[in-house]
């Protein structure tokens, strides 16, 4: 392996539940992480269950997968909104060091 090879993502197996079935991976995730994610899945479900239990369980995947979905949509907006600001203080900082490095200002 060379300086500049990529370093290999190490795969390894994990085995979750969500609603009730099983589901087997590989993957060079967390395994932790992907446990707390499918923990907050079930979370979502179990809501929905609660609150719908007529619903059939296609319904409530479709319903728990709105849901996360939207919550993902407003993460990214106030991701995009954040990144915004930052640009906006960044070429704020830009024109306050520019200026101060001017002949003028050293007058």
């Amino acid at each position: 392996m060379t300086l500049d090879s990529p370093i290999p993502a190490v795969t390894s197996s994990v085995t979750l539940m969500i609603a009730g079935q099983k589901l087997s991976l590989k993957t060079d995730q967390d395994p932790n992480e992907l446990v707390s994610m499918s923990q907050e899945i079930n979370a979502c479900i179990e809501a929905i269950r609660k609150t719908s239990p007529n619903a059939s369980t296609l319904q409530i995947m479709a319903l728990a997968l709105m849901q996360i979905m939207e919550r993902a949509r407003t993460a990214e907006r106030q991701d995009a909104f954040h990144c915004h600001v930052l640009e906006q203080h960044t070429q704020r900082l830009e024109m306050l060091l520019a200026a101060m490095e001017s002949p003028d200002s050293q007058k």
